[in-house]
């Protein structure tokens, strides 16, 4: 993003805007646990915050998420379904 990372932070589930899309911080159905990071990161001078799910699993695959038209899939209750097909998945400020 043309940032500088300024701290990175592991965090629980409950403490980060993925909450409301993840049932727990272990996918007990696709054997997948996921690690939630907090990034405080400066651009032109201002302090951002940004969150970063890792997966890890036997099957883990990158994927953008982003929907068909290149817009971003909102970290909202309704597009759980969509979400948990992703594996990384980033959320800028």
């Amino acid at each position: 993003m043309g940032g500088q990372v300024g701290q990175i932070t592991k965090v629980k589930l409950i403490n980060s805007p993925f909450v409301d899309t993840m049932d727990n911080e272990l996918d007990q159905k696709r054997g997948y646990d996921y690690t939630i990071y907090k990034i405080l990161y400066f651009i032109n001078g201002k302090q951002q915050t940004a969150w970063f799910r890792s997966i890890n699993g036997p099957y883990a695959q990158d994927r953008e998420t982003i929907d068909y038209y290149g817009n971003p899939i909102k970290e909202a209750p309704e597009n759980k379904n969509v979400i948990k097909e992703y594996g990384e998945r980033w959320i800028f400020e």
